[in-house]
């Protein structure tokens, strides 16, 4: 069938009964703050844009942002080699402000290790570079924000016009597959 008009892509959606959910750029903008807040001059956050669509269970917000989790693998090679076998996810917080006080892995009696991971809300699948546990849920070794694909332009716009740096896309060093945005305060 021929076109005779011009149509374009939000019309195809629209077909489709496909609406995008908006994009929750307060709490974009307000997760990013939060996270320099808390950490060092220094600190570099990965933006890396991935297509939401894909995702079997995505984040309503057009975002994820990282959560820090403790993570506790049953023996060395689960821990050192970033196996999926004998990895679990320790919801205490007593156990993380002890962590915390240890500098970040533990060692325990048994031979197992006690660590910090982050994983982000609706991108459990996606390969993060750090740990994998038995469900196939993944782990981030540093804090990666994913942010929906056509809302990442504008999201790293946001957060050159409130002063923060932004370097070009490149490859994000733990993935060769996702590239990221690093955003920085100097």
């Amino acid at each position: 069938m021929a076109v005779t008009k011009f149509v374009r892509a939000q019309d195809i959606l629209k077909e489709k009964g496909f609406k995008a959910p908006p994009f929750d750029t307060a709490g974009f903008q307000n997760g990013v703050v939060e996270f320099f807040r808390s950490r060092d001059v220094s600190a570099k956050l990965p933006v890396i844009p991935i297509r939401f669509v894909e995702l079997p269970d995505p984040p309503e917000s057009g975002f994820s942002m990282p959560e820090k989790v403790v993570l506790h693998a049953a023996n060395y090679y689960a821990y050192s080699y970033h196996s999926n076998a004998d990895i679990t996810v320790i919801e205490d917080n007593e156990a993380a402000k002890e962590l915390e006080n240890l500098g970040g892995v533990y060692e325990i009696e048994n031979g197992g290790y006690f660590f910090f991971e982050y994983r982000n809300t609706g991108i459990q699948r996606v390969y993060k570079g750090g740990h994998t546990d038995a469900n196939g849920i993944t782990y981030a070794e540093d804090p990666v924000v994913f942010v929906d694909e056509p809302y990442a332009a504008n999201a790293v716009a946001l957060l050159k016009m409130a002063g923060f740096i932004v370097s070009r896309k490149h490859k994000w060093n733990r993935n060769k597959y996702l590239s990221c945005y690093d955003v920085t305060l100097i």
